[in-house]
Parts: C-alpha cells; structure tokens; sequence
C-alpha cells in the first residue's frame, strides 16, 4: 500500500462503486469489500487492488493477497474462485482510471507570488498561480486556473492556454502553449536552434526566427529541449507526450497522439506523422518523414524515410523482423565461431 505521505487515497470505496467508476464487469467475492488503495500483484494486501496487464505475472493471481484484481477476460480464466475480479477490456487503462479516482490531486491555493515578476502588460487569466521568482515577460498571456511554478522564465509575448501547468525552473520564449499541457521541471522551449552557415571565415550563426507551438493535452518531460524554427514553426500536436531528457530539432513537427521516449534527438526539419511511437534513445536524422501509426525500437538509427505502420529497429533501422533475423543468425555466428576455437 502506499503508505507515505505524498499520495492520499479518498478510501475506502466499496469494490461495487471502483467498477463503476472504471467501467468493468465484477465478478466474484461480494460487491461491498472496501477498498482503500492500490498495489501490485505481488505485493498488495487486503483493501488493496491489483491489476495485471502482463500474461508473465499471471501465476501471481493464484497467490496474491489484493482484496480484487482488474483483468481482461482471458486472465479471468486463470484467477482462483475467491478472488475478486474486475473484467475489463484494457486492465492498464482501467488501472489509471481508478487510481485518478482515488488519488485525486490536491488543490492548491491560487496565489501570486510577491517575489515573482510580472511585467505590466501582463495579462493574467482567473485562478492563475505563480509561484516565487518567476519571471513573466512583457505582453504574455497565461489563460485561466494555469499554474507557474517558481524559477520560471515565460518570455515576451509567450501564449499559455487553460488549465495548464508549468513546473519549476522552466524556461519558455517564443512559444504558443496550448491548454491542459504539462510542462516538467527544467525543460527548455523556444532557445534557438542548433543552425550555423558555413563560410571561408568559419561559422556564421543563423538566426532562427520561427516559434514552438503547442497544442492541448500534451505532456514534456523534464529537461527535455525544443528549438524553435528556423523560419517556419517547430510544432508538437494534440495529445503528444514527451518524456524526460528528449531533444527536438527546430522546424521539426510531431503530430497527434506521439509518444517519444526518454533520450529521444529528433534532428532539424523531421516531420513525425500521428500516432508515432518512438522508444528510448532512437535517433533520427534530419529531413526526414515517419509515417502515421509507426513504431520504432529503443536505441534504433532512423536515416531515411519510414512509411506508415511500419514497425522497424536497429541502427541503420530495417523491419523488426529482419532486425530479429540478423540478430538470430549474427549470435548463431558467434557461438559457431567460439566453437570451432574450442576444438
């Protein structure tokens, strides 16, 4: 259970009112057990819930000892007759559904703070935080109930929408935000990309007059980088969420519903259609096009084109598949090799 501080649970709630809030089926013990928290299958105790997503922990339902267990319909087949089931098509999205429940995130005071610094021009929506030290430009605009965490700098003529919050130590200049967005700690939007022209003297630094445009419900990562545009705008769609420590390239454009992962370089002018999902640490080169719908490897080198739905790994990336083969047939090498040095 989680028994610190940090996390307070609304419970109890009885097992009956859980699955309604998450829309599952229960099935076995009696809908009035009391629920009080959360925990995994291995480890919950009694008045908490589980939930299992992954068929390797299945032998685990026959020893658990959660009060209740949120499972499709195959794992419910396996369960043992006195444990409690909640049956729904995805157990993971349920599982997030209740813990927003029954966690629910504490409200916190609407103030501004007398130490931050608010240009006059300024326009601050209604129920707007702001927390110690930040820095708010001239002419910026910060929509209803967002938030500013303290050490922040929002730039001139910065766009925040609704309902959005942006965590400590942040900096945001040349950008338009989108509402209920998150921000993490430290991340960097709008610096100027990464664009040099070269000349008999040496470098010549370009001058990126392009922004970074955000749109709703999209979630960056802690300590995560993006460049505004060269001249066009560096844009991250509807939904997208970024994790920590992600680099995007200026004039680069994310389309709706992307997941990147942690360590993820986009370089400059990439274009990353709907529904992309990136793993940990995938690189990719500039100019390029991934198609809607396409998933790539962790650690895998993207360097050309990728057509929609592909799924593909590796460095230079190919098909998952033939990844695997020559994968398979580079250890069947390897391992006939140290055995004819054995003989």
């Amino acid at each position: 259970m989680l028994n610190h501080k940090f996390f307070k649970s609304i419970g109890p709630i009885s097992l009956e009112t859980a699955a309604q809030k998450i829309g599952a089926e229960l099935k076995g013990a009696c809908a009035d057990i009391q629920i009080i928290g959360v925990g995994t299958i291995e480890s919950a105790k009694q008045g908490e819930i589980a939930f299992l997503t992954n068929a390797k922990y299945s032998k685990h339902l026959l020893t658990t000892n959660a009060s209740a267990c949120i499972v499709d319909e195959t794992a419910a087949q396996f369960a043992p007759n006195n444990l409690a089931l909640l049956v729904h098509p995805n157990p993971h999205e349920a599982y997030a559904l209740l813990v927003d429940f029954l966690y629910p995130d504490e409200k916190i005071a609407t103030i501004i703070s007398e130490k931050a610094s608010i240009a006059k021009t300024a326009k601050i929506g209604n129920n707007v935080s702001i927390a110690d030290f930040a820095v708010i430009g001239e002419g910026v605009v910060i929509g209803n109930n967002s938030r500013i965490g303290p050490n922040c700098y929002i730039g001139d003529n910065v766009e925040i929408g609704e309902h959005t919050e942006v965590y400590s130590n942040c900096t945001i200049t040349f950008a338009k935000i989108g509402s209920n967005v998150t921000i993490k700690p430290g991340a960097r939007i709008g610096q100027d990309g990464f664009g040099f022209a070269k000349s008999s003297k040496g470098l010549i630094k370009v001058k990126q007059l392009g922004r970074v445009m955000i749109g709703n419900h999209v979630e960056i990562g802690a300590n995560t980088c993006i460049d505004r545009g060269a001249i066009e705008d560096t844009i991250i769609g509807d939904g997208s969420k970024i994790d920590n420590a992600v680099q995007i390239g200026h004039n680069t454009i994310i389309g709706k519903s992307c997941i990147v992962c942690g360590q993820v370089g986009l370089a400059g002018s990439t274009k990353v259609e709907d529904f992309v999902m990136l793993g940990g640490q995938v690189g990719v080169a500039g100019h390029l096009n991934i198609g809607t719908g396409s998933m790539i490897a962790a650690g895998s080198g993207i360097m050309s084109d990728v057509p929609a739905k592909s799924i593909m790994g590796g460095s230079p990336a190919t098909s998952i598949r033939d990844w695997h083969k020559a994968n398979a047939m580079l250890r069947k090498l390897i391992k006939k090799d140290k055995a004819g040095k054995d003989e």
